[in-house]
């Protein structure tokens, strides 16, 4: 879409549905959309990534439900704003 090879989608508008779930404004592309989804799906595959590397049935904490504070180490939070593509390796984890 950068490249412009998608023109029409430019001009597409978002369904009132999309605009609803995302909470997106009005005025939003049907590039906006796009990158709303691609972001959702970063962050499912993050969370699927670090939940098949840790131990559970009481083992490991789930590292998305339980904020870890006084730490300069960084978490994985329900945000990008530490997004791990692959995931989180436990030893980089506070357990």
């Amino acid at each position: 879409m950068e490249l412009g090879l998608c023109p029409e989608l430019a001009k597409t508008e978002v369904p009132q549905i999309a605009k609803d779930y995302w909470k997106m404004s009005d005025d939003a592309t049907f590039y906006d959309l796009i990158q709303y989804v691609r972001a959702d799906e970063a962050k499912h595959r993050e969370v699927n990534h670090t939940f098949a590397n840790l131990k559970f049935y009481g083992q490991d904490r789930n590292p998305f439900a339980l904020t870890v504070k006084d730490t300069d180490k960084p978490q994985p939070a329900n945000s990008l704003k530490n997004h791990k593509a692959v995931g989180w390796e436990r030893k980089d984890l506070i357990l």
